[in-house]
């Protein structure tokens, strides 16, 4: 795909997903169904159990948790949460899951910083979020959500996708394609196949340079995760240097006491005294008597 592109479906087609090979840039989002929580539980069980293969996001219905009660809605953040722990969920910079919000409100604001703060009550540092809502906009000035109604025909795919590569007006576009059933896909993608060749033949000039600005944020976007390694390396290692020195200054500090209290406890006392202690020591059978007159002799026994 020469954009980003989400094919968005209800978690209901799960199992009607086809063994297709994705393009590249395309990516599969499941809606979820708020009220119905078996529904949910099953879905829950068969992307975890079943081997899917692809990229995957949630696409969350704001609209239907407004009317649920607060118990009800932190059970169903739990799961859109432990949704994202899969191994193939969408991260995007720095690990943060991309999360699809729908809703026809324009007051969602509370309920989206809800969501992102049980996120980051699990150990996120933050969430990307995409939200499909003309009242709102709380994605980058100059991102451009341009979505595709496919849930009753897509007799006019061709001609629509053509037409929207031609009118791009920002580099940041996302193309959305709402399905009725994943069954379609093949039929879909071999549509938008044949629409991107004929750009690629009609518009070159268009296509190169959507293309190439699509290699110049993939090269960016791995830059990026490269960064983050290194990062994480480096603070690694100043950690282990941090530790090391600490305990380092800590054993010098012990030493360094233990010398102080010799010095202040045992060297300030009397030459007769200390002299008195090794006498004990030969009667108490601990020194031999030849060691106090020769210090080439061993002192303590055995």
């Amino acid at each position: 795909m020469l954009l980003p592109s989400f094919f968005v479906v209800g978690m209901d087609q799960y199992e009607n997903l086809p063994d297709i090979p994705l393009p590249a840039n395309a990516y599969f989002s499941f809606k979820l169904n708020a009220f119905d929580a078996r529904a949910i539980d099953s879905f829950y069980k068969k992307i975890f159990l079943s081997p899917l293969k692809h990229s995957f996001c949630i696409l969350i219905d704001l609209d239907e948790l407004f009317t649920i009660s607060n118990g009800e809605l932190k059970k169903t953040i739990e799961v859109f949460i432990s949704l994202t722990f899969h191994i193939n969920y969408i991260k995007i910079a720095s690990g943060k899951p991309l999360v699809l919000f729908e809703t026809r409100k324009s007051n969602a604001e509370n309920l989206i910083s809800t969501i992102i703060g049980a996120f980051k009550n699990q150990g996120y540092d933050d969430v990307e979020i995409i939200l499909l809502n003309e009242n709102m906009n709380r994605s980058k000035e100059t991102e451009r959500q341009i979505c595709f109604n496919l849930q009753e025909s897509f007799a006019s795919l061709f001609s629509h996708y053509v037409d929207s590569i031609k009118q791009l007006d920002s580099s940041n576009s996302i193309f959305f394609f709402f399905l009725a059933k994943l069954g379609e896909l093949p039929e879909i993608l071999n549509i938008l196949e044949k629409a991107e060749t004929d750009v690629r033949e009609n518009f070159p000039q268009v296509y190169n340079l959507v293309n190439e600005n699509m290699s110049l944020k993939i090269n960016e976007r791995d830059l990026h995760a490269h960064f983050v390694l290194m990062q994480e390396q480096l603070d690694s290692l100043s950690n282990y240097h941090l530790y090391n020195n600490l305990s380092e200054s800590r054993y010098k500090r012990q030493i360094k006491e233990l010398l102080r209290f010799y010095k202040n406890e045992y060297e300030i006392l009397p030459t007769w005294y200390k002299r008195f202690g090794h006498i004990v020591k030969v009667i108490a059978g601990k020194r031999t008597l030849r060691s106090l007159f020769n210090d080439n002799v061993k002192k303590y026994k055995d």
